[in-house]
């Protein structure tokens, strides 16, 4: 499962996202939406079997080790990501 945390800059163009900045995605976003869903994404964390990484990271790249109560948080606040951007 991908989660997703949007800049604001992106939030301010669709009221749909009602204020709120981080989503999940659990099937493949199509290639021709994915590239405008990962452009538009400050972070994005994969969580596969093996653990959680960063797919994207604006701040400190993808080498970056996470927080794993950054990112239990994150799982708490995330929403559906919205078929209206797929």
């Amino acid at each position: 499962m991908k989660y997703y945390e949007f800049n604001d800059r992106f939030l301010s163009l669709y009221p749909i996202f009602d204020g709120h900045k981080y989503f999940y995605s659990s099937f493949i976003v199509p290639s021709t939406r994915s590239n405008r869903v990962s452009y538009n994404s400050d972070r994005i964390w994969l969580e596969t079997d093996e653990g959680v990484k960063f797919v994207k990271n604006r701040h400190t790249g993808i080498m970056t080790v996470v927080d794993m109560r950054e990112f239990f948080l994150v799982k708490l606040r995330s929403r559906p990501l919205p078929m209206e951007l797929l």
